[in-house]
Parts: C-alpha cells; sequence; structure tokens
C-alpha cells in the first residue's frame, strides 16, 4: 500500500543446492506482474554479477514463466521486461526457468 514491494530471490543448483538467497525492497506501484517481472530481472542480474553456472530460477508468478516460455509477451510494462529476461536465457543455456 505504500508504493514499496518487496522481493525475495533464492537461487539453487541444478542438484538442489542453494546458491544464495536475498531480500530487496523496490518503489514501485501496485502493479504485481511488474513487481514479478522486476524480481526475476533482479535474479538474472545477480546470476550474472556471480558468474554462476547451472542455476534453476524458480518462480510461482505463472503469468511472467508463460510468457518466457511461448515468448509472447503482453504491451505493457512488464512485458517490456519480461522480454529483455527471456532474452537472457536465451543466449546462456546454464540459466533455466
Amino acid at each position: 500500500d505504500d508504493g514499496h514491494w518487496g522481493l525475495g530471490l533464492i537461487l539453487r543448483r541444478e542438484d538442489g543446492r542453494c546458491v544464495g538467497v536475498a531480500t530487496k525492497v523496490h518503489l514501485g506501484s501496485n502493479d504485481v506482474g511488474l513487481a514479478e517481472a522486476v524480481g526475476l530481472h533482479e535474479v538474472l542480474a545477480w546470476i550474472k554479477a556471480m558468474k554462476l553456472r547451472k542455476v534453476i530460477v524458480e518462480m510461482d508468478a505463472e503469468c511472467i514463466v508463460t510468457a518466457v516460455h511461448k515468448q509472447i509477451f503482453p504491451r505493457n510494462h512488464w512485458g517490456h521486461v519480461v522480454r529483455r529476461c527471456a532474452r537472457d536465457f536465451d543466449q546462456d543455456d546454464q540459466i533455466s526457468l
């Protein structure tokens, strides 16, 4: 209600071992889809920064996961964010969703 999002990130390797966890607060609107898309973007940035390999990203936002898998992006703000994230998955076969 105050315009902030709380993001929680958990990264695991293919064998289920935890790579790391983090939380972050973002200033944003009340758009849940956008919050989920920004969360995915943050995870991918973290994976790149840490140069991690064989990482599975799990999330409960079905609309985001479906958009990435089907390569169909809505013409809204979160769709644009997810399109950029999908490019990261396409360019690195060591990261999956």
